[in-house]
């Protein structure tokens, strides 16, 4: 079940309250992605992609739980035909991509480097299901990271090269949902865990055993919306649904606790990954010793 099925759910539940605009749809969002990582490794996937730094900010992705590895690269090249080339120039991505960019080779199988040279070069390959078309992008200077003093370690994973002390002159520092940066515009290159996605990119929740989890995440958003609604006066006659769903909510939690345990021991993982193995996004990372 996706992040926006799960949505339509909890609206369906609690029709009438909807109706009236009692139910808070970015509320709802932030409970399904919090109530997920309260499972922790037993859901996450190892991911990767590049953010953009803009104002020395990195906004991380949505499903983003923790750090393997960061890296700042700059963007130099795309390789793509010239039917795909036409699609780029009239979307929005593109434009983000190369306002800023002075080099850009659009020519196929570009690459910036040298052939017989050592290529430290980060290619991020994109793919369009519905268009039919892909595109590669090519990031060089890449350059690992300093973590800043005060760096939420437990952001990192176990043996990520970032919280070695390098000396870096870029350093980043975790603010939750973003990287503050010391250099304000560029690119960074991140492998980490993150709750799992569908191919376009929207947020799952697995199917494990007993569906438990899934009726964990839907009692919560449905008892977490009640409580509002109580605590607001908007209606007083909420409370006997609000203790209903509170009582739901616990027990589907143990039952859903146990079952992540023992799926995460069964690979559901890699069955996941089966089910959905046409990836939006694909990286190559071409660097010595990492």
């Amino acid at each position: 079940m996706t992040k926006s099925q799960m949505v339509a759910e909890v609206a369906t539940l609690l029709k009438g309250y909807d109706e009236s605009g009692l139910v808070d749809y970015i509320s709802l969002d932030l409970w399904i992605k919090n109530a997920l990582k309260e499972f922790g490794g037993n859901l996450m996937e190892r991911q990767e992609g590049t953010i953009e730094v803009v104002d020395g900010k990195a906004t991380l992705p949505e499903n983003f739980y923790s750090l393997s590895l960061a890296m700042k690269c700059d963007l130099v090249g795309v390789a793509c035909d010239e039917e795909t080339k036409k699609y780029l120039q009239s979307s929005f991505f593109y434009r983000e991509r190369t306002e800023k960019q002075e080099f850009w080779d659009n020519q196929v199988g570009a690459i910036p480097c040298e052939e017989g040279e050592e290529c430290k070069t980060v290619v991020e390959e994109i793919y369009w299901h519905d268009k039919g078309k892909s595109a590669k992008f090519y990031y060089d200077n890449v350059q690992i990271l300093k973590l800043v003093p005060g760096y939420k370690r437990n952001r990192c994973d176990k043996g990520c090269p970032n919280l070695n002390e390098y000396k870096s002159p870029y350093e980043i520092s975790d603010q939750g949902g973003y990287l503050q940066c010391n250099f304000n515009s560029g690119y960074i290159y991140l492998r980490y865990k993150g709750l799992p996605v569908d191919e376009e990119g929207e947020l799952v929740i697995p199917e494990i055993q007993r569906n438990k989890l899934t009726d964990y995440i839907k009692y919560t958003c449905v008892r977490r919306t009640l409580e509002a609604i109580y605590t607001s006066d908007d209606d007083p006659n909420t409370l006997q649904k609000l203790q209903y769903f509170t009582n739901m909510e616990k027990e589907s939690y143990a039952a859903s606790k146990n079952d992540s345990i023992v799926e995460g021991m069964l690979g559901w993982k890699e069955r996941f990954k089966n089910k959905n193995r046409r990836y939006t996004r694909k990286f190559e990372l071409m660097y010595s010793n990492l």
